[in-house]
């Protein structure tokens, strides 16, 4: 178990109350005549722990808990026995001189509440011990807590008024807190084989998270309720509808032992996506038994929709991918120049010695000749700060009349960035506009490879 003490040194406070830890005795009487028994304070006064409802700690103390040894100002005449306790009518006085609102710190005890300080010595051999039985002091409504600490009896020598030590805790009840996942996306792409029942059944395994494993079961009951789609739309600029769909397990359990819950939902027609159309299925969550279990977010939202296009890049080609041969038959234009534009960027893309110039705004065109099935494209500048910055307005085209658009993408900070299309893409023209320049006023393009599995 988890193990935390605080260091908080907070002599210098406690030794502004004069009338609990003053550390001069009466100004009357000459010090150096009386042989005083005092506590010096420990390196802490305040430890802050953290328990759950089944009682266990999560932030736990040091039990027993050793402090300090008992001290006096002049050599022991002889073998002193010294008598340590607990006092719990300091804690108003406390709270009086401090304005504060501790509560006595229940169940708590001295180990050895008689230490011995030998003969010709100033300090106990053994320190002052507590142990906190079984700890449900801690378990209370009450956060702050205290355990005053004195010397009681000092065998005939002067008890000091720095004879107290005022243990102060923090208690806090901690419950698992159980979040509904706010939302899944299911992407489909219609131009895979069986993409009609891909989703006819979802199971999302994580749809409910706690915060630590459960001490025993959690059970939390979901309905759909698409009352909140309009809500939802609007929060987020959205046109989901509602699809036909149900719950295989209404009672979401997370096992003991286990911080997840799964839910499974089987879900009808969803094929008008190819046209356009998105689906979105709330699910709302009751809590219904676990001890010291609370829910934090009761609503998670299924979405299905067609699989967007869009772009991301790599500085490194991922792996199992293969560059796609050049054919003759590939010609480009750059500003609808196509002066040495496949020689240079297309036959021949590693060659860092031919490079075509290009400034912000430069429009590039790339026909492959015929349809190519393309997972990945390279793009390669003659250095980082020789480049441009984003491509921009990346489109594909089969016939080169109708174009697909896969938007944008910043490229900037290194001479190749893989570009990936979020699908296969199936084109034979490839299209963009250069953003920026990187670094200088220059950019030169030096190379264009395509790749595919």
């Amino acid at each position: 178990m988890k193990k935390f003490w605080h260091y908080i040194a907070v002599c210098a406070v406690v030794a502004t109350i004069a009338p609990l830890t003053s550390c001069d005795d009466d100004d009357t009487v000459d010090p150096y005549d009386i042989n005083y028994c005092y506590l010096y304070q420990p390196n802490s006064t305040f430890a802050r722990l953290e328990y759950k409802a089944n009682g266990e700690f999560l932030i736990d103390i040091n039990d027993p808990l050793a402090l300090k040894p008992v001290r006096l100002t002049k050599p022991a005449p002889r073998d002193l026995s010294v008598k340590v306790g607990i006092d719990p009518s300091l804690v108003d006085e406390y709270n009086q001189a401090n304005n504060t609102e501790y509560t006595f710190l229940e169940g708590a005890s001295i180990v050895n509440p008689v230490l011995t300080i030998p003969a010709g010595q100033y300090v106990s051999p053994e320190v002052i011990t507590v142990t906190f039985g079984d700890k449900k002091g801690f378990q209370t409504e009450a956060s702050d807590l205290m355990l005053p600490i004195v010397i009681s009896d000092a065998d005939g020598q002067t008890i000091s008024k720095s004879s107290r030590i005022f243990l102060t805790f923090s208690s806090t009840y901690k419950a698992n807190k159980v979040t509904a996942k706010h939302e899944t996306a299911m992407t489909v792409d219609p131009e895979e084989d069986g993409w009609q029942n891909e989703y006819s059944t979802i199971t999302i395994s994580d749809i409910l998270n706690a915060d630590w494993n459960a001490d025993d079961p959690i059970t939390v009951k979901a309905v759909i309720d698409n009352s909140l789609i309009d809500a939802y739309n609007q929060a987020n600029a959205s046109s989901y509808k509602p699809i036909q769909a149900s719950l295989a397990n209404s009672d979401i359990v997370i096992p003991a032992g286990s911080s997840k819950g799964a839910i499974t939902i089987n879900v009808g027609d969803y094929t008008d996506i190819a046209n356009g159309s998105e689906y979105i299925i709330p699910v709302k969550f009751s809590l219904t038994s676990g001890l010291g279990a609370e829910l934090t977010s009761d609503v998670s939202y299924i979405t299905i929709s067609n699989l967007p296009l869009s772009l991301s890049k790599t500085a490194m080609l991922p792996s199992g991918y293969t560059q796609i041969a050049y054919e003759s038959s590939w010609t480009g234009t750059l500003d609808g120049d196509n002066t040495d534009f496949a020689a240079n960027l297309l036959a021949d893309p590693d060659n860092n010695d031919t490079y075509l110039f290009a400034e912000p705004g430069s429009k590039v065109v790339v026909d492959l000749g015929s349809v190519k099935n393309v997972h990945i494209i390279a793009v390669s500048f003659y250095a980082w700060y020789y480049g441009l910055s984003d491509l921009l307005n990346v489109e594909t085209s089969i016939d080169g009349n109708a174009w697909t658009k896969w938007g944008d993408v910043r490229i900037y900070g290194n001479p190749t960035y893989y570009i990936s299309f979020s699908k296969p893409a199936n084109f034979r023209y490839i299209r963009w506009t250069g953003g920026t320049y990187s670094y200088y006023d220059q950019a030169y393009y030096s190379g264009i490879k395509f790749y595919n599995k």
